[in-house]
């Protein structure tokens, strides 16, 4: 009679894993393998849930933040073409205004 591969990889990780407690349990037979494991392995999926979790939300502020930043960008250029806009057609009447006046002084 063997030992199957599954319950070699399963003692191994409770070797690496398991806290002391744990591993007293299985060698006095008051949980089995299959128990150890699963609790060894069940926390360890857990507080790499959290750590999922915590990156998930981190790397959304920074993608909200960027678009943020972004939007902030687009908002500022946008502004500085329109305050453009009204410089060159303040600047574009005023010599228009020039002309004028140059061309009625001319009449006169």
């Amino acid at each position: 009679m063997g030992t199957s591969k599954s319950k070699v990889e399963k003692v191994r990780r409770i070797i690496d894993h398991a806290d002391d407690e744990t591993k007293e349990a299985v060698k006095s037979g008051e949980i089995s393998i299959n128990k150890a494991y699963q609790e060894t392995k069940e926390p360890k999926i857990l507080i790499m849930g959290g750590v999922d979790d915590k990156l998930s939300t981190l790397l959304n502020k920074i993608d909200g933040t960027r678009r943020a930043v972004e939007k902030a960008r687009a908002t500022w250029l946008l502004e500085a073409v329109q305050r453009k806009k009204k410089e060159s057609t303040k600047a574009s009447l005023k010599l228009l205004a020039e002309e004028i006046e140059r061309a009625l002084l001319e009449i006169k």
